[in-house]
This record gives structure tokens, sequence and C-alpha cells, in this order.
């Protein structure tokens, strides 16, 4: 049909009447042609009919009217024609230039733009004229396709003929050749845009490839005002330039959202390079909506083109070629493909936060992408990988001055941020951090009722202050202004002073030029005009801002209806949700949050900010080893961050609970990062897993001290993760602990339960010491209903049952368990989650671990989940001094927490996770009870010291060799004072598993009937003195027949009892001959022989 469509269209263009029929369509396609071709030549008989008929005038006016259209159509035909014969040039035309070439004859501009490229790849003289022409050339054709669509001839079916009996007119041929002729015509420029036509088109071997995104119309809008949209093309050429690049993106520059774009237009993850492109981020939160924005923003459905990736949870397909993920999630990765061979660039987003994982990715990413680009060269199978490190406040100097990290200094693209102005102010003194949050209360009533329409986002240190400030605001009565309003005098229908009255589209009056001392550091930008060519100045101070925040005002009394709304990491998802939803016209949205809000996620509608200035952080100790809890001021940079959550879609205010004096004097410049704050354990142990035993070589962007190292290896070490010598090479069992997802401490306690049998229930435990928080903290009390549990002497298992409990409901009666249980819900599904994570990484290794309800432990299984706690935490052991007050093994005293489930009765002995302190006072985290005989079997090597040792025996109970030791849990390494406060641990006799001589052992064992009774009825053809008179495998008294035994047993590795049926099972008559030396007497031997029959039944 296609030939015939084509074919009609030169007779329309009047280039001949001949039809051809297709020669190579079968007999069914040309039959449809020939019948065709009559209708066709029956059309063109009615059509002179009608025209005859007519009139002179009626036909010049119509023959006209139809040649000015046809030459209309003809020109834009030609153009596409054109066009299209210059880009499709055949493959027999190429050779027959080549040939033409290899005889003498004059090149073609394109053989010898292909020679020039070859010489300058060469580093040889080459024509930079031909060079500059043909790339001209290319870039205009570029540009001419760009504004119309490809063409595309119109296969019409056999329903869009006319029909043989019906008459055609000249109105529908103009119809029929509008229809042929609407695909070569080319769009209007707002058809274009609203189709947002790619801006570039990648040329590669000489051929136009584009990626083509269908956005919403409201997106293009929305990206037409980003900055980082100007700087696309620099962006793009400085990635293809080279490998490392550094973005910093003042906030509200788009660099998040568009630089993944950019990348994805320009061919990476699809026909430029394969490899995906890889986005981290910080947080989990951040992962998620950055995700959800970027789909919609690229007209992709969430989680197909687009996805993301948290520890414990995913939504990708196989088509993802843009995946967000936290750094730890990318970092985990790099273990089973240390090249990230299916990635081909990775954007690490936020790189100012500073995280450990982060800092991490650079050093490794550093060398990865040298790496890659050698191999690259040498294989042109292999792509290279392209780094790209993004902030907003990113002290540079680390990463560019930093020999160590990269070589070469990776290149800076500096993109402003598209803020209004936003007004700053600072009250004339810093308020105590007790009273902050009266503060905030005060300011924030009088700023709802006072300011213009906006939500009003609120900085707090952490969750306790976010719950009283909710409860607060949610518990205010408030009236409709519409109705309030009318039954009071005009005289009283005021508004603050200070504050504008007029509506919020009016052009607020120009504030008189501000001198050098009264104007904040901070603000850069007096003057913003936006995309309609509007200024916009920033508004006038409120005058009467510091009586607003110490209550010096009236008390509000008729109060505007508000939405008031918390965020922070552990809320749950569906209230997260509710923050990034379009504020409501009726009503101002107050949201209280966490320095979570303050980077990465925007919060629409914002107008206003709070900041109190503080943060809540924990701080690990290094001297103490212990964990500080502490709200402390904020850096310049956090400042800077919270400041630009405002001013996003109109000029705003940030109000500062400090003075701007305190913030110049004792504000850092920049905050700390992570990896200077608490031990690398997981860190070093990878690093070592991969050959680096000396952590100070490794190129941090800034550089561990070596305290931190020390401590990180001194925890390894307790855990038998490394060797106690130097290098501190990784052991056995410290390879196997990496190939866990999960903290050093944490992979201790799954292999150790697992030894025991008690997978299932050690994930659970992994999963509660994994998620923060698993219970509400902001009540201790009960409800009635409440599910009473038996603790087993341990606060994890507390919560071990409790989730075990919770799993058992219903799904539609779980969230009623957690509000009667004070559980946390989304602790609940994070834990659920990480058992499901568990349980896909142990099913490669074989291993399989249920995920459904559990049957609550006994107590035997109890002691030995309590066991394999202490294994993970062997360094965090506390004796008690008096009821709830431990003393730890450094000296340091602390309590047990108001909460724990072993208060009532306080143990002798705890192992805890953590030792926090906060408000001056130490309090052990998740303690559980121990027995001090467990620290002989599974405490620290480094902290036992073994006194007294007896005689090794095999113990048919736990069918293994033992000796009872007695011993000491010391810690050496603090001073006399410290260690007289702590006292003597002294461990009674304890059973221990002996491994030195143990086949010597066990065949003292089977010989005195310890292994098999029946042993016993033989002892009387045997010489027991012999057996039991030595004391010592070196004792010259051991008899050679005694030796032959146990020599056997150490051939086959057999030195229990179940072993050794096994081995008996397979070879009946083993250690029957060795035996048959024994029996002095031959009437024993055939009842030796009965007895070896009985032994493997």
């Amino acid at each position: 049909m296609s030939n015939i469509i084509s074919e009609e269209l030169k007779k329309e263009l009047g280039e001949g009447d001949d039809i051809v029929i297709d020669p190579e369509a079968g007999p069914k396609e040309q039959q449809e042609q020939k019948l065709n071709k009559h209708q066709l030549r029956k059309q063109r008989n009615q059509e002179r009919k009608i025209k005859s008929a007519s009139n002179s005038s009626e036909k010049a006016k119509i023959k006209k009217e139809k040649i000015r259209l046809l030459q209309e159509k003809r020109a834009r035909v030609g153009e596409v024609i054109a066009n299209f014969k210059q880009n499709a040039v055949s493959k027999q035309t190429k050779e027959i230039m080549a040939t033409s070439s290899s005889i003498g004859v004059k090149k073609t501009e394109n053989q010898l733009y292909k020679e020039a490229l070859h010489l300058r790849e060469l580093n040889l003289p080459y024509d930079k004229e031909i060079i500059e022409k043909i790339e001209k050339k290319k870039k205009e054709k570029a540009d001419r396709i760009a504004a119309m669509p490809a063409f595309v001839p119109i296969q019409k079916s056999e329903e869009e003929i006319p029909n043989r009996e019906e008459p055609v007119t000249t109105e529908k041929i103009q119809q029929k050749q509008a229809a042929v002729f609407k695909p070569l015509i080319p769009p209007s420029r707002p058809e274009l845009e609203k189709r947002d036509m790619p801006s570039k088109i990648t040329i590669r071997d000489g051929k136009q490839e584009t990626v083509h995104l269908d956005r919403p119309q409201d997106v293009i809008e929305v990206r037409k005002k980003l900055p980082i949209i100007g700087q696309e093309t620099e962006i793009l050429e400085s990635i293809r330039e080279n490998d490392i690049i550094i973005i910093q993106g003042d906030t509200g520059s788009g660099k998040t959202t568009q630089v993944p774009q950019f990348l994805y237009e320009a061919g990476y993850g699809t026909f430029r390079a394969k490899g995906k492109i890889v986005v981290t981020e910080p947080r989990r939160v951040a992962a998620i909506n950055m995700s959800k924005r970027v789909a919609y923003e690229m007209g992709f459905r969430h989680g197909a083109e687009v996805g993301f990736q948290i520890r414990d949870q995913h939504l990708l397909t196989d088509a993802t070629t843009i995946k967000f993920v936290t750094d730890g999630v990318l970092l985990k990765e790099l273990e089973s493909d240390l090249f990230l061979s299916s990635y081909s660039v990775v954007i690490i987003d936020e790189a100012h936060e500073r995280t450990v994982n982060t800092d991490v990715l650079i050093g490794l990413l550093s060398k990865i992408v040298k790496t890659r680009r050698e191999r690259s060269e040498k294989d042109s199978s292999i792509e290279p990988l392209k780094l790209i490190i993004m902030s907003a406040t990113l002290r540079s100097e680390d990463f560019t001055k930093n020999e160590k990290l990269f070589e070469v200094p990776p290149k800076e693209i500096k993109v402003p941020g598209r803020m209004y102005p936003v007004t700053d102010q600072y009250p004339k003194d810093t308020p105590a951090p007790e009273n902050v949050n009266k503060c905030i209360k005060n300011l924030v009533d009088h700023l709802h009722e006072t300011l213009p329409d906006g939500s009003i986002l609120v900085f707090v240190p952490g969750k306790s202050d976010i719950n009283e400030l909710v409860g607060y605001f949610r518990s205010l009565p408030t009236v409709d202004p519409s109705k309030s309003n009318k039954d009071k005098p005009k005289d009283e229908q005021k508004v603050t002073k200070g504050t504008s009255s007029k509506p919020e589209t009016e052009k607020p009056k120009e504030q008189k030029q501000e001198t050098e001392e009264n104007v904040d550091e901070d603000d850069e930008n007096e003057i913003f005009i936006d995309d309609s060519g509007k200024r916009h100045r920033k508004l006038k101070p409120i005058e009467n801002f510091e009586d607003m925040m110490y209550g010096n005002l009236p008390p509000v009394t008729s109060r505007k209806p508000m939405l008031v709304l918390p965020l922070y990491s552990l809320l749950d998802p569906y209230e997260q949700e509710k923050v990034f939803k379009d504020p409501p016209k009726d009503k101002r949205v107050i949201i209280f949050s966490t320095n979570v809000a303050e980077t990465s996620l925007t919060i629409p509608g914002v107008r206003y900010v709070v900041d109190s200035g503080l943060e809540k952080v924990r701080v690990y100790d290094f001297s103490k080893q212990n964990v500080n809890a502490k709200v402390q001021y904020i850096s310049k940079a956090s400042a800077k961050q919270r400041k630009g959550r405002a001013g996003r879609t109109s000029p705003g205010y940030c109000f500062r609970l400090y003075s701007q004096a305190y913030k110049h004097n004792a504000f850092e410049k920049y905050s700390p990062p992570e990896i200077l704050k608490r031990p690398i354990t997981e860190v070093v142990l990878l690093l070592k897993s991969m050959g680096l035993n000396d952590i100070s070589k490794f190129p941090f962007p800034t550089q561990i001290n070596e305290e931190n190292i020390k401590q990180s290896e001194l925890i390894l070490q307790h855990l038998g993760a490394i060797e106690t010598e130097t290098p501190r090479k990784i052991t056995q069992l410290g390879r196997i602990m990496v190939g866990y997802p999960l903290d050093p401490r944490l992979s201790k306690i799954l292999i150790m339960a697992k030894a025991n049998g008690l997978l299932d229930y050690a994930a659970v435990i992994v999963g509660v010491l994994s998620v923060r928080e698993p219970f509400e903290s902001n009540s201790n009390e009960k409800s009635d209903n409440a599910l009473d549990v038996d603790a087993d002497n341990s606060d994890i298992l507390y919560a071990m049952k409790m989730f075990c409990a919770w799993q058992y409901e219903q799904p539609e009666e779980r969230q009623k368990f957690c509000l009667d249980n004070n559980l946390r819900p989304k602790a609940m599904e994070e834990i659920q989650n990480i058992r499901f994570q568990l349980k896909k990484l142990l099913v490669k290794n074989k291993i399989d671990i249920c995920i459904t309800s559990l049957e609550p432990t006994d107590s035997k299984q109890a002691n030995k989940l309590r066991q394999a706690i202490l294994c993970g935490y062997p360094d965090h052991v506390a004796h008690q001094v008096k009821g709830n007050e431990y003393v730890l093994l450094d000296g340091t005293k602390s309590f047990l927490p108001g909460n724990s489930q072993l208060i009532e009765s306080p143990p002798k002995y705890v192992v805890y996770i953590d030792n926090v302190s906060s408000d001056g006072r130490n309090r052990l985290q998740n303690p559980s009870q121990i027995a001090p005989q467990w620290l002989m079997l599974v405490g620290s090597p480094l902290f036992l010291v073994k006194t007294n040792q007896q005689t090794p025996y095999y113990d048919p109970l736990s069918d293994r060799v033992v000796c009872k030791t007695e011993g000491e849990y010391k810690n050496s390494e603090i001073d006399a004072s410290m260690a007289a406060q702590v006292g003597k641990w002294n461990i009674p006799a304890t059973p221990c598993e002996v491994q030195e001589n143990k086949y010597m052992y066990f065949a003292q064992g089977f010989l005195k009937g310890d292994v098999f009774e029946e042993i016993k009825q033989l002892h009387k053809g045997m010489s027991m003195t012999m057996i039991n008179n030595y004391t010592a495998p070196n004792n010259n008294k051991i008899p050679q027949k005694h030796l032959a035994i146990a020599s056997v047993l150490k051939s086959k590795d057999i030195s229990t009892k179940a072993q050794l049926i096994k081995e008996l099972k397979q070879n009946p008559t083993f250690l029957l001959n060795q035996f048959m030396y024994w029996l002095e007497e031959e009437e024993y031997k055939p009842q030796a022989v009965n007895l070896w029959k009985k032994f493997t039944k």
C-alpha cells in the first residue's frame, strides 16, 4: 500500500499519470493495488465531469487555487526530500566514492574531513578549514532538523478511499490534500514548545541521534526558569572532556533534578554510553522523592526509566536508566563489582554533608575512574566512568587541593541560584537553648496572624521538640477570619505594626539604602528580576520582631486556620508525604522539621523560615569511648542552607533565633565531616578485605586522624575480624562478616546465632538494632490493651518479641497494636524489610531464613541469643555497683534507663549497645543480662585473662573436649586508679572447648566409656591403669596404642560423638583394629565386634 500512496502523491503534484504496481507484492496485495488503481481512475473521471459542468470563471478560480496549494506543498516536500537525500547516502554510493578517490579523482569534502580527523588524532599536520567547514554544516543541519519532525508517509486504509458512487467536490479534494501533507508541514513554535522537542541533537558516527522526552507542560515552564538550564552546554562539554567535575550550585539552581536529565538526553545510558546513571543521596527520604520528581519531569512512570534503591526498599525495572540510591547502597555494590561496570556516570549529590559513606565513595571512585579510563583505552568494549560531585556549600579545597585524592584538580562549574530576595532578621541577644521552644511558640503564633499567605518552615533540634511544638499548635483554637472579621469595627481590623497590610501581589515599597554596618553578610541579592521582568526587592524587616519572639505583644485571640505538620527521618512515610503536597488554599501550613529539610528536599509554598540555629547530634567521644547525644549550634553553611528554603517562589523572611554577632563568632564555617565524628569499623574492614592494611594511605577527602583508625581497628580486634598483630590483616571470620550489608558487630551476631540454629530470630534482632527507636519515645505509659510479654532479661529480646507479636496481627489490626504497645509502625516495617533483605542475601549462599511469624523463644533459646549479642559487643560489658548503677570496663559509671525492662531487677552483669551521655548522665542503651561464664566462652580476647586451667576432658553433655578454666575480665589499658574503681571481675570455673590435643583427650574419653557407655563392659579385659595414669599429652607414659587411636581420629578430624557415629556408618570397622590392642584377653574380642555392630545402629 505504501507504493500506491507514494504514487498518489506524485499524481497530485503533477509528476506523471502512470500507476505502478509493486512487482514484489503478493497476489493478494497486487489485486488490492489493481482495485485501487481503477478507483483512482474513476475518481479522476468524476473530477473532469464536475469541471466541465461548471462555468468558465469557476473553473479558472478552482484551477488557480489548486495550483497555488500544490505549489506550496511541492516546495515543502522538495525541501524534506532534499534533506533526506543529504542524510541517506547509500552503501553503494560510499563504495563508488572510495573507488573514485583511489584512482586519482578529486576527493569529496566528507573524505577530506575524515582524513583530517585521522591526522589530528595522530598529532600530524591536518586541514583545519575543512574540519571547521564540515562541523559548521553539521550544526546548521542539526538546527534545521530540530525545527521539524521526521518525514513519515501516511498509511491509508481502504476506508479512506472515496466510494465509487460518491461525488468528489473541491472541498473534499482540499481536505484530502491537507490530510496527506499534514506530517510534512513543520509545526509552529508554540507547538514545538508544547511537545518539548530536545534542545540538543547528539551526533555520533555522522548520524543524528536524539533522546526525546515528552514532558508535562508545567514542567516545561518551570525548567525555563532554572539557572542551570542556561549552563547545560557547558556542563555536558565539561563532562565529555573531563572524567571528574565538581558542580557547585546554589540553592534553587536545579542541579539535583536537571543534571541527570542532561546526561540522559545527551545519550548516557542509551546510545552514547550503555552504562546506567546512578545518583547518590545521603538520606533515604531524598533518594525516594528526587526519583519521583525526576521521573515526573521526564514524563516517565516512577520505577521504570527512573527508580530508586535504599537499604531495605527499591523500585526498579530492567529498563531503569537513572537510579537514585543512598551512598551506602552504592558502597555495598562496590564489594561485588569493584569497577562499577554497570554504570557510565556516578553523581555524588549533597557532597557537602560529608557522611562517612560519601567520603569513602569519593576516595574509591577517584581511583576507579582512573583505572576505567586506562582499561577503556586498551579495550574498546570497556566504557570510561564519569564522576560528578555536586553540592551547594562544598569546601572545594578538600577536593581540588588534595593531590592524594585527585592528581589533577577536577574542573569546577559554579551555577548561581535562583532565589528571590530573603530578608534575614536577627535578635540583639541569643536566647538560651532551653528557652528556644518558648520563643518559637510566641513568634510563630504572631507570624501566622500577620504575614501574607505562605507556608512557615521551622527548624528545631530533634523529634521531642517537634512533638512538643506540633502538639501545642494543634491544640490552639482557630476561627474563620472571614466570619470573625464581619462583627468587628473597622478600626479593630488592623495588622501588627511593621508588617504589610497590602495584598500579596502588590509591590512593596522600596527600602532605604542600607549601610555597610547593617547589611547581612549572607544577603548578596538585593534585587531579583523574575521571568516576566518584574523587579522584586527585599521585604522590609518587621520592626517588632523581638517583641513577637519574647512574648511582649498581646496574645493572639482570633487565630486563622492552620495545618501543622511534623517532618523528621523516623516519621511514617504516609505522614512525610503530607509535607510535599501543595498547601491548601484555606489554611496556612506550618512545618516543624529537623535538619532533614536543609538540603535536597523542596517543600512547596514555603516563604518563611524560622531558624532555631540548633541541631541534635550524636558525637562519639574517642577518649571515653561513648556516644554523646547533645544539642549544639549549626554551622554557617547550614544556616545558609536553611535560609535557602525560603525565597523559592517569592520574596520571603528568615527569622533567626540567635544574634548576628553570636553567629559570626561562635558558628563554625562548615560542619566537620562525619568521618571525624565516630569509628569507621565497617570502612576499615572493607578496605582491609581489599588488601589495604595501612588505612592511613587511603585517599580520604579529609585526612582521618590516627585515633579514629586505632579505635576502629581495636573494635575489629575485639570481634576477631582482624589479627591482633601488626599489620592486623583481616581474618577468615572478618571475610565472612564483610559479606553482610551490616555493621561488623551485627554481622558477628548473625554468624554466632547461625551456629546455634537461631538465625531466624537473630535476623529480627539485627533489624531491631538497625532501626532507631522501635518504640515511641514520647510516652512510657502502656495502654490497658498492651501485650504482657516476658522480656527474657533483655531489652533487645523484648523488642524482638513485640515485633513477632506485631507480625501475628492481621494487617488491618497492626496500626492499633502499635498504638496500644507504644510501637512505631515505620520501625516495624523497616525491621520486616531488613529481614527480607537478609533472606535474599542468604539465599545466594544457600542459607534460608524464616520471614514469617516466629514462635516465642524458650529460656534456652533466649540464653543463646543473649550470648550472640555478647559476641557482637564483647567490649560493651558492665558490672553492677548498686541498684541500677553500673561500672564499665574503662571505669565509667552509667545507669540503666528508666524505661528498661531490667529496671525492676537489675542483673549483676549486662551487655549494652551504647553508653549514651545526655543531660550530664550516662545511660546504657538496650542492656541484656549475661552470665559471667559467657565472658570466658565468647568474650573479647583482649580483655580475657585465664588464671587457672584444669586438665581437659571429654564432656558427654556438650559432646566436646573441654577444660574448666578460671579467669578475669579486665581492661589493661586503663590506669591504676581507674582499675581500682572497676575492681576485679572474676570469672568462675567454666568448661571451655579445647582445640589443642583434642584428639588425644577424645581418645581417652572413648576408652573410658564416656563416648559409648558399652565400652565399660570391656574394662575387665583392659588395663585401666594405663588409661587413667597420665595427665598431659606430652607425658612419656602414654602408650603407643593410645597414640594409634588418637592418630586415626586426627586423620578423620573426629573429636565428637556425632562425628564418630557418622564415620562408623560409612566404615563399620572404624577404630576396631586399634581398639583390639587394648584387650589383653582373647575372650573379650568377639564381644567387642558385637559392640561395634551396635554403634552403627
